[in-house]
Formats: C-alpha cells, sequence, structure tokens
C-alpha cells in the first residue's frame, strides 16, 4: 500500500501559502525557496529583478529568501493584490 504524497508526515511542520511555518528559520536558500513556491530559481530571480517583493535577500554571492515576505507574495498572489519595489526602496 503506498502513501498519499500531498498527506504531510507526522510532526511535518504545518504549512501556510506553501510556506512551511518554522519559526526557527527565518530566510532558506534559492533552491528550497523554489521548492517551497512551486517555481524554479530562475523565475523567483527574475520575478525579483521586476521588482516583485518575493523576499529575496542577497549577502554577498549568496541568494537567500526572507520567509514571511515570500509567505506574503505567495498570498498577494492568491487574492490577485502584488506589491512591487522600485530601485529607490519606495513601494506601489
Amino acid at each position: 500500500m503506498t502513501t498519499n504524497p500531498y498527506t504531510p508526515r507526522p510532526g511535518a511542520p504545518e504549512r501556510h501559502g506553501g510556506v512551511p511555518n518554522t519559526p526557527d528559520r527565518l530566510a532558506v536558500d534559492q533552491c528550497e525557496a523554489a521548492r517551497l513556491s512551486g517555481l524554479s530559481a530562475k523565475t523567483l530571480g527574475r520575478l525579483a529583478d521586476r521588482g516583485e517583493r518575493v523576499g529575496r535577500i542577497k549577502i554577498g554571492r549568496r541568494v537567500m529568501y526572507h520567509l514571511a515576505t515570500m509567505r506574503a507574495w505567495l498570498a498577494a498572489r492568491a487574492s490577485g493584490h502584488v506589491q512591487r519595489h522600485d530601485a529607490e526602496g519606495g513601494g506601489q
């Protein structure tokens, strides 16, 4: 008998908007962000370059994604309201 791949395993973190509710982790690397969002790392990078607030953080050459910002962005996409920011740090 096989298990349903969409059934969370016992003890798995609860999910909200595709991103796990893990209070001990503020950010994930781009591969984990891609896995959690269902988008490719390249697509997430392009969205961030376009001004979408996907939560991308660059620390040196390392790219991370802030989970709370990513969760809010996913929720906004689901509701049809998406925020963007420009290079000067302003918002729309």
